[in-house]
């Protein structure tokens, strides 16, 4: 049953129906605001540092990350490219995978 729900949480389709977040859209909605994937809690700060809470675990972090005129946030390990769906719910590419996944506000 996990399996179903993390592959129903993290898709592969193209970008299409996706409209892609400016910088601005992603300094005002993930950075110094707590925000969930499904398995686990990012907090992104203004200082340039994040920490990461896997379910279950120890918080991991802080690590430095840059937010680039583009919109991506360059993480310790990977990027993350910030979407909006047509039903105005948001996912992030994340590029060591190659996956969308769901990000949902809030801790």
């Amino acid at each position: 049953m996990a399996v179903l729900l993390l592959a129903i949480a993290c898709t592969t389709t193209g970008t299409d129906d996706r409209t892609r977040l400016t910088a601005a859209e992603v300094r005002a909605t993930f950075i110094d605001r707590p925000w969930r994937s499904p398995s686990g809690t990012f907090l992104f700060r203004s200082d340039g540092t994040y920490t990461y809470q896997r379910i279950g675990q120890a918080r991991a972090g802080p690590w430095n990350y840059t937010l680039r005129p583009d919109g991506v946030i360059e993480g310790a390990n990977t990027n993350y490219t910030f979407y909006r769906n047509p039903d105005g719910s948001l996912v992030y590419h994340h590029s060591r995978s190659g996956r969308f996944i769901r990000a949902t506000l809030g801790p």
